[in-house]
């Protein structure tokens, strides 16, 4: 039976995505978010290599966490939380905090990690609040569509806000590493001082900064298991 389940095309519907559609989910809704802010033709080398990133994240992620309830709770939190991400875009484009960010990432003003993360929070709210809200939504589908609990809601929730914060954490790395990127070009000449460079970043790091928690919780229960 299992092996029929796995069969089932449904991205989300089974509460298990399809790998392979989740992995084009993942580049495609980005990629359209930030074409739709593309500002020059130079961004479009950056817009690819943030799709680069991405697939490579989550084939770090694949390899790290074979297939089973940790893959599958991974991929739907990574799906539905890029999903907030955009939904929440779609406001924080309408005000000021989206120019106000590009602008000091270009000028290089962002150095300090915890400043950084404050400014993040501060002029893109929804961006932020649509990411964990949909990476959020991943828990209690994940327990409706399984049949029985191999965890508690205690454990689940804890796990889940600590893999959170490895996201919102690589969120704001993605930016950091942006503007340092940006920082190689000639003046005038970088292609990732732009918004959709920015997004680029952005995605790129949430995705890697699940990577992050699959090393952490892994290199967790080996130590574990030494100290047993």
């Amino acid at each position: 039976m299992k092996h029929l389940s796995l069969a089932k095309p449904a991205m989300v519907g089974d509460g298990r995505p399809h790998p392979h559609l989740a992995a084009a989910a993942m580049v495609a809704g980005p990629w359209a978010a930030q074409v739709a802010l593309l500002r020059s033709v130079s961004e479009l080398s950056w817009l690819a290599l943030a799709a680069c990133l991405i697939l490579a994240g989550l084939a770090a992620l694949e390899r790290l966490q074979p297939a089973g309830r940790a893959a599958e709770a991974s991929q739907a939190t990574l799906l539905l939380g890029m999903l907030g991400m955009l939904s929440g875009l779609t406001l924080d484009a309408r005000g000021p905090g989206l120019d106000l960010m590009t602008s000091l990432c270009g000028a290089g003003g962002l150095d300090d990690f915890l400043f950084a993360s404050y400014l993040h929070w501060s002029w893109l709210p929804a961006m932020h609040a649509g990411m964990l809200a949909g990476g959020s939504a991943a828990l209690p589908l994940a327990r409706i569509t399984r049949r029985r609990a191999h965890s508690s809601w205690q454990t689940d929730i804890l796990r889940h806000a600590a893999c959170s914060g490895w996201m919102l954490a690589g969120m704001t790395f993605g930016v950091l590493a942006c503007q340092r990127a940006a920082a190689w070009f000639p003046a005038g000449a970088a292609p990732g001082t732009g918004p959709a460079s920015m997004l680029g970043g952005m995605f790129a790091g949430m995705v890697w900064g699940m990577v992050a928690s699959a090393v952490f919780n892994r290199a967790c229960s080996r130590l574990a298991r030494v100290a047993i």
